[in-house]
Order: C-alpha cells, then structure tokens, then sequence
C-alpha cells in the first residue's frame, strides 16, 4: 500500500539529500536507489519541483528562470542548446502538444509554449531535438583519402587558378571541391601545390564547423582537440571572423 505523508514529513525526510534534489530524473534514480519518496509524490505535495525546491531554499532549474518578454523569450540563443540538453532523453513523450503538458507538469520540465518561443514551433523543436546526437565523434566516413587529395591536386594544378574556376571544373569531372581541399588539406598546401593563394572565408568556415559538428556546436575545446588531428581553422581564426566564440554559434547554428 503507498504510504500517504504529510509535508511536514517530507521536508524531514529530505533532509541530507538537498543536494541530490536537482531534477527531476536525477532524483527519480537516487530515490529508487535509497527508498525514498518519487519525485511524483513530492510533486503532488508541494505543486511542482521547484516549488518543492524554493521550500528547501536550493536553487531553481534555470529554464524557468528565464525571463519572457512579448512571448519570446529573452537571450534565446544562450539557452537554446541548454533547453535541448534538458530534454534530451524525453523524446517519447514528445508526441504532441497536448501530451507532452501532461507529461511535462508531472515532471517539472518545460511547458509547450515556453520551448515553442525558443524554437518558432512545435514541430522545429521536434526535429532539432531528434537530431540532437549525445556521441561528440568528429568527422565523417572520407569519400577521399588524404593522399588522393594530394595527388588530385598535383594532376590537375592547372585548372585551380581561382576558387570559382577550380569548383566549376571538379563539377565536370566529378572531383571534389575546393572546400574538401580547404578542410582537408588547408590553404599552406593549396598554396604549395598550384599557387593559389587562399585563405579561410566566412562562409568556409561556417561549412567546416557543421561538417566536423553537424547537430550542436563544439566547445573551444572541442575544437581545439580536432585542430591536432585535422587541418581546419584555428580558434583564433574563427573568434576573428566572428569575434567571439558566442557569434560563431549563431551565426552557425541558429541565425535563421
């Protein structure tokens, strides 16, 4: 029979596991693991999670923390990636509208029409969610090895007189384009091979970072781990172009 408690009684049995109480699943787990409440009884109890979490005086989940103004939420493109990192593993109950409140009130995530406002519509948070990939593996499967690259290149130098007459002319002949060089191989060996003098563009740069992180951008250090193995901007580089980290992100990831 499930034991019926009295609030009084939670907050004593709370005691000493403040720091467990963060969200919802968290807790859901540890409660599981040390026979205590599940977070629907202290849900039920209290109003919500973060009512419960204002009673013991810890701090609140930031994404009902974020302001709104005329229904859009303000600082958007900070917290967007966040939003999507809370709900990653919710996917099921990400069915419809309707639903996901249902499930949403039970436990304490956002409501539909606060990640509509981050999102411009259900079914874009949707898809932005289930393409959210939890694995960080840069890189693709390569239709072209390093070395065939290079040879590539020393075959047909002649026609690589500028960006535009090199992509009209790998079009033709089904050769890759000036971009897997640059991403590849970089501008130092374009340069050394058929005179080229070239440098990273903006655009360039934006195709690289989506190609090595196609879903969610990667950190600084993510990308300076993947600036040892690959021939690709550097960090300064891309803070120039887009000066800072922040504006890469975006400029790359979110501006529509």
């Amino acid at each position: 029979m499930k034991k019926s408690y009295t609030k009084n009684e939670l907050l004593t049995i709370l005691k000493g596991h403040e720091k467990h109480i963060t969200n919802v699943r968290n807790w859901n787990q540890y409660s599981k693991d040390n026979a205590l409440p599940h977070s629907q009884t202290l849900i039920s109890h209290f109003g919500s999670w973060n009512a419960l979490k204002k009673e013991l005086s810890l701090e609140l989940n930031d994404y009902l923390k974020i302001p709104l103004q005329d229904d859009k939420v303000v600082n958007k493109t900070n917290s967007k990636m966040e939003l999507l990192t809370l709900l990653k593993g919710n996917e099921e109950h990400i069915t419809s509208v309707n639903k996901w409140n249902e499930y949403s009130k039970d436990n304490a995530l956002p409501h539909s029409q606060t990640i509509i406002s981050y999102f411009g519509s259900w079914n874009g948070f949707k898809k932005e969610l289930l393409d959210l990939k939890d694995d960080l593996k840069v890189g693709r499967p390569e239709k072209y090895s390093d070395n065939e690259l290079h040879i590539i290149l020393d075959e047909y130098k002649t026609h690589y007189t500028s960006v535009g007459d090199w992509d009209m002319f790998a079009e033709t002949q089904q050769l890759p384009k000036h971009f897997v060089f640059m991403n590849r191989l970089g501008p130092d060996i374009i340069r050394e091979k058929t005179g080229l003098i070239t440098s990273w563009s903006t655009e360039e740069i934006k195709k690289i970072i989506k190609y090595y992180f196609p879903t969610k951008p990667p950190t600084q250090t993510e990308w300076m781990e993947l600036a040892k193995m690959k021939r690709v901007p550097g960090k300064s580089t891309i803070i120039r172009k887009f000066n800072s980290w922040s504006q890469m992100k975006f400029e790359v990831y979110y501006k529509e």
